[in-house]
């Protein structure tokens, strides 16, 4: 999707084929679709620098778990979710870039299952705007994430955040995890 373009894919839009989408910067994508990407494809930002923006408006616009990567060498990807998204395949990070997750205050579901300790995903930062606990969720243990890419995620909450047992993401103050949670 080109330089300075803005596409929406309207509420009929069927993805008919299983490549992967390259966003160049400042590339602006707004999905009203239930069917965006598909298992085996990729939703990549340009790697040249610069940002681009990608709205959810529907539920579950991600089918089969597919990986989004942030690949810029500065910049990032903004991902804005406004409604529940539970079939995320991998978030992946170049050196240098940022993810931004920009959680609506409706959203109760934003999972990364496929996600499950893979080392090397990310080298970037990973922003998580209007956090809550329980509703991330990386994996399907709190193996879903390294203990280096637990470091690179930060809220705007400002605070800690560990792993539950579940995968999901939640404040270091709240739990405390031995062998379980207490």
């Amino acid at each position: 999707i080109g330089i300075g373009t803005t596409v929406t894919f309207g509420s009929t839009f069927v993805r008919g084929f299983t490549g992967d989408v390259y966003l160049l910067d400042p590339a602006n994508v707004i999905v009203n679709s239930n069917s965006f990407l598909v298992a085996g494809s990729k939703l990549q930002a340009s790697a040249s620098g610069g940002s681009a923006t990608v709205t959810l408006n529907t539920p579950n616009v991600f089918t089969g778990e597919p990986e989004i990567f942030s690949n810029t060498t500065s910049g990032g990807l903004t991902l804005n979710v406004n409604a529940n998204q539970n079939d995320i395949g991998i978030l992946r990070t170049r050196a240098g870039s940022t993810l931004t997750i920009n959680l609506d205050s409706s959203v109760t579901e934003f999972s990364c299952r496929a996600q499950n300790n893979n080392a090397g995903a990310w080298l970037g930062s990973v922003l998580i705007n209007g956090f809550r606990e329980g509703v991330v969720r990386f994996g399907t243990s709190a193996s879903g994430l390294t203990a280096g890419e637990l470091t690179l995620i930060s809220t705007d909450a400002g605070k800690t955040i560990v792993v539950g047992a579940d995968g999901y993401l939640y404040f270091d103050t709240t739990y405390i995890f031995s062998s379980g949670w207490k």
